[in-house]
């Protein structure tokens, strides 16, 4: 199944143009303006996860820490829409990526992996 837009990420997309736009109106560096088109795509971790089992059917399916102060989370459908989440400890989430394609890698563990 195809990902259709939704508000999530048309916010997400216009917060990227927007972002462009202040790169070259205000000098700013390339990553404060990606700074700043994240925050255009922020939800509350509930809402958002909510959300991408309502909309895409996605839910979480691997995780990891970043530091003490994040996690970032991969939500996966099994008509293989994906999202890249990333979660602050305030609960803050959001989107840094979403795509179609998403297939699960199988990870050999223990002896002779």
């Amino acid at each position: 199944m195809a990902r259709k837009p939704s508000a999530k990420l048309a916010t997400l997309a216009l917060g990227g143009l927007a972002a462009a736009g202040l790169v070259f109106a205000t000098g700013m560096s390339g990553s404060q303006a990606q700074q700043q088109r994240v925050q255009g795509a922020c939800f509350a971790h509930d809402e958002l996860q909510a959300g991408l089992a309502r909309d895409y059917q996605e839910r979480q399916s691997a995780y990891g820490r970043v530091g003490d102060e994040a996690i970032m989370e991969i939500y996966a459908s099994e008509g293989g829409t994906w999202t890249l989440v990333m979660t602050s400890v305030t609960g803050e989430s959001c989107i840094v990526a979403a795509g179609d394609g998403w297939e699960p890698a199988v990870i050999n563990v223990g002896r002779g992996a």
